[in-house]
This record gives structure tokens, sequence and C-alpha cells, in this order.
């Protein structure tokens, strides 16, 4: 089978998505299909993720504007020049983000199914209200990083009407299969009109030995983004309250992004990590303290298959990524997450073997062999019925 992957985003940070698209890419060209995968980006794309055929536009101080309105034409003839490449059975959007005018036109013009993966939420309210704090109307109803409003909804209004209006417009009804990461999401694009929709987990490896027990400090990892709403002040708030009775502690941040991370007592910054075995070999938990919304989150489904303890918001998809074998705490709540924190330092070997019970069960939820048998039906059901109305992993 041929594919043609689109994904784009804002900036030079690198995220679940992205590492999800180069894995599977790699998994279905192991067994024999052809990945095309380009993206629409305002930075080089990072050597990590492999190759990826990128158009970039322009940068300015209107970054996201820009990245929204890009110039038609030339994006229209690069995504043809692709096309007439990979010459796709399918085409599969991963994201909806940077030249969207464009790409929704020349979505809506081609012959071949689409499915459309739901990495982030967007073109949804993660509260599925579409109503503000106040009781009144919404009037965005897109990105649900939209913090700034006090509302989850509400960053970027303008460019994420516009969003809205040319994915509904032109690439909605082309749609065949909306595919979603935790049932979570799931609920959210059926109750607001997207369907058919797909229940699909991520793939993540499970390395053949579990994490070594970490020597030295107490320390606590974080992996991904460096962003706001990633809870990143939160985490930082919860372990300078942890060092109080702890002092002794360590926080060590994996990843990149803008949010920059400050140079404090028992606070290190390793940045992007290509050894991730070796990195949860050197933590005792793994904190993910994201704030507005997150549709699922790889790494604390990484931490439990490295046997590393958890701990997660009660945001979105993120409770279904540790099942039983995890700690769920509130979204935004410093004292509850640095409570947590102390909970398992104070009783770790509980929290180990918690932990490494869960690594059956991520072996089984989130294997390789599952989700490419699933993906690859929902390619089939897409390819074959317009209506794509079977469902997958209910």
């Amino acid at each position: 089978m041929n594919i043609l992957r689109l994904d784009g985003w804002d900036g030079s940070a690198v995220g679940g998505a992205q590492m999800y698209v180069r894995r599977v890419s790699q998994a279905l060209d192991a067994r024999g299909h052809h990945n095309v995968t380009a993206a629409i980006v305002t930075d080089p794309v990072p050597e990590v993720l492999g190759p990826v055929r990128e158009y970039r536009v322009h940068k300015s101080p209107a970054r996201q504007a820009v990245a929204g309105f890009t110039e038609g034409a030339p994006l229209t003839q690069w995504l043809n020049d692709l096309a007439a490449e990979a010459k796709p059975d399918i085409i599969h959007l991963h994201r909806f983000h940077a030249g969207f005018p464009a790409l929704g036109q020349w979505l809506g013009s081609r012959s071949e199914p689409i499915v459309f993966t739901a990495h982030d939420a967007e073109l949804v309210c993660p509260v599925a209200t579409l109503t503000l704090p106040n009781g009144t109307a919404c009037p965005g109803g897109i990105l649900p990083r939209c913090q700034f409003t006090g509302c989850e909804v509400g960053v970027g209004l303008p460019l994420n009407l516009a969003k809205r209006y040319y994915f509904d417009t032109y690439v909605k009804s082309r749609v065949r299969s909306f595919i979603c990461v935790s049932r979570a999401t799931r609920s959210i694009f059926e109750g607001l009109g997207y369907r058919p929709t797909q229940l699909l987990r991520p793939m993540i490896p499970v390395p053949a030995k579990p994490a070594s027990m970490p020597t030295g400090p107490f320390t606590i990892g974080y992996l991904g983004r460096f962003e706001r709403p990633k809870g990143i002040q939160v985490l930082l708030d919860a372990f300078a309250i942890v060092q109080k009775s702890h002092p002794d502690a360590r926080l060590r941040f994996a990843g990149s992004g803008p949010f920059p991370i400050p140079k404090a007592d028992g606070v290190s910054l390793d940045g992007w990590i290509t050894d991730r075995d070796r990195w949860f070999d050197g933590i005792h938990i793994l904190a993910v303290p994201s704030l507005p919304w997150e549709n699922l989150g790889n790494s604390p489904i990484e931490a439990l298959a490295h046997g590393v303890p958890a701990i997660v918001t009660d945001t979105g998809g993120l409770p279904e990524t540790v099942g039983e074998f995890g700690t769920v705490v509130r979204s935004g709540d410093v004292t509850e997450l640095a409570a947590a924190i102390v909970q398992q330092m104070d009783h770790y070997d509980e929290a180990r073997q918690l932990a490494l019970a869960g690594r059956a069960w991520v072996t089984d939820e989130f294997s390789t062999e599952r989700h490419l048998e699933r993906l690859l039906a929902i390619y089939e059901s897409a390819r074959g019925s317009p209506t794509a109305s079977s469902s997958f992993g209910a």
C-alpha cells in the first residue's frame, strides 16, 4: 500500500505525534508498504525524525498568522508533486496546522481516501461544551491549549476559527475515518459530529528488560515538549515543595521547546535524548503534569514499559495511559502533585512493583502488532467504503 503522510507544526520542538509518525512509517515500510512523509513547518525538521519532506513557510514576528496563510500556489504545487511521486492509495493527515488554507482546498480536491489522526484534539472544544465559564457561548471551540482566557478555549482565536472553517468546508466530508488515540478524545469528536471515529492506541515498544533501579538521589523525570500547557511551571512549583522535606531530590527535564527551564538547585536539563532506555535508567519516577488537555501522551506509557512509576494529571486521555498502574492527580494542583511525588518517594518499592506489573499491560495494550493490524484494517475500510463505518478497539 502506498501512503502519503501529511504533518505540520509551528516551531522546532518535537513531540510524541512526530515520533509516532516516524515509528509507524518505519514499521509499515518494514512490512512492504511505502510511506512518503511530508511536513509543512516553520522551522527545519529535526534530524532525529529521519527522512521527512518539508515545505517551510515564511517566518515573521506574527509566525502563527504566516504559518496559516502562506501563499497557496507554491504549497499546492509542492503537494501535487508529492502526490505524483507517492501515488498514494490513501492519504493520512496527521495535522491541520501550518498552511491550512491551501492544504484544505488541496485535500478537498483529491480522490484518494483520507484518514485523520487527532493527535492534539485540534478542531474541537476540550470540554465538548463550547461554553465559557460564565455560561455564554464560546465563539471558538478550536485548539484545546487555550488557557489564556479563563477558559481552556481561546488562544489564537481568529486563526483557529479560520482553521475550522477550512477544515469543515473542504476536508471534513472527505475524511473516511477520524482516528482517536483515547476514549476521551473519541467522545469529544463524536459529540461534535466528527464521524466515523476509530479508537487506535499508539504503538509503544517495550524493552526486553525494565529500567535498572537508579542509584543516588531520588530523581523525578519529565519527558516531552517544554510548553506552558504541559504544566512545566506546576511541576517546578511542586518540586520546590518536595525539596522542603526531601532536599536531596532531583528533577531532570528531557525534551525541547520554548518554555525556559530555570537553572535551579536540583534541576537539570538533558535536552533531546536519543537513548530512552538509558534515560529511564536514571530516574525513579516520571511526572506528566499537563494542564488543559492531553489526547493521550506517550511518555507515561513509555515509563510503564520501562517499569518506572508514572504520575499523570486527570486531563483528557492521560488517565488512560496508566490504567490501574499509575497515579492520577488533579490538573494544575501544585500541592496534590507534590504530595503524590512524596508519597511515591516514601513508598517507592510499592510504586515500583506496580509499575513493573504495568509492563505486561503496556505490552498488550500498546503493542506494535496490534496497532499495525488495526491501522491497516482502518486503511482498507477507508479504501473500500466512503462511509468507513466499522469500529475498532471500542
